[in-house]
């Protein structure tokens, strides 16, 4: 964290590699003897991907001034964006613009405040699906990341 290193990472997991129904934990490794000295982490489940073809694009940018960050991920037919970002303030507004809808925020507060939010947006056709995070809190953030990845529906 802090200067040195700003990661966001957005993974799935398909329904076959799945455990038996329950709650479990995550559980992060890290590897090349490199660790964060804070980690953030979130969930979400989504029914009715396609398991054969699942990822149909990826979008990501970081900005290191200004109160927006954006990103496009262009899908070739209906599904499902899924879309995270990072800001190096805490924010308790930090959004999307529309259509995407917010699902989760964290907050994490200390010596390095920061925000996290996580959201989604049902595409209905092909096309590219663009979005924008924005800032609000009235403190420019020095650094934002955002990542967005489109899902297929199941055939």
């Amino acid at each position: 964290d802090g200067t040195k290193y700003r990661r966001l990472e957005t993974w799935y997991l398909k329904e076959a590699s799945l455990p038996a129904p329950g709650t479990y934990a995550i559980a992060v490794t890290y590897a090349g003897g490199i660790s964060p000295t804070s980690s953030y982490f979130s969930t979400v489940t989504y029914s009715k991907i396609d398991q054969t073809t699942t990822l149909n694009s990826v979008g990501s940018n970081s900005v290191t001034s200004g109160l927006t960050v954006s990103t496009t991920a262009t899908g070739n037919k209906d599904g499902v964006s899924l879309v995270s970002a990072y800001n190096s303030v805490q924010d308790n507004t930090y959004t999307f613009d529309a259509p995407f809808t917010k699902q989760t925020l964290v907050n994490a507060g200390g010596g390095n405040s920061k925000s996290i939010i996580t959201g989604y947006h049902i595409t209905t056709a092909a096309g590219a699906d663009p979005v924008t995070a924005t800032a609000t809190s009235g403190t420019t953030p020095m650094y934002q990341v955002i990542t967005e990845i489109h899902l297929n529906p199941e055939p």
